[in-house]
């Protein structure tokens, strides 16, 4: 869960508790998207970044930066990250070496 506060708590819902596993700290501004795959989730923020954290060690494994405004939303395919945002471009992330590698423009909105 992504919060205002810049902060990303993961819970065990396997748990009968929900039992919280950690928080995840590295965005300067509020979280405004969440997708996880493969071991990692990935976190999209007001603070136009996109961050890769490793679930086991709660660590940030990357950063991703390329939108000029917030990020908005996220979508994993594969082994390519999408996101979207105020700046009205959908951006494709190689989610191993953490590059862009295409970009979708043409949109005349914020893409959520």
């Amino acid at each position: 869960a992504g919060g205002w506060n810049a902060e990303i708590r993961v819970w065990d819902v396997t748990d009968p508790e929900y039992v919280c596993k950690g928080s995840l700290r590295g965005h300067s501004e509020f979280v405004r998207a969440l997708v996880g795959g493969k071991g990692l989730v990935f976190s999209g923020s007001n603070d136009r970044t996109i961050r890769a954290w490793d679930l086991e060690s709660l660590e940030c494994v990357g950063m991703m930066a390329g939108h000029s405004l917030a990020v908005l939303c996220l979508e994993l395919v594969g082994d390519v990250l999408l996101s979207g945002g105020y700046d009205f471009v959908i951006r494709c992330w190689h989610i191993d070496s953490r590059q862009c590698v295409g970009e979708l423009g043409g949109h005349t909105q914020v893409v959520t």
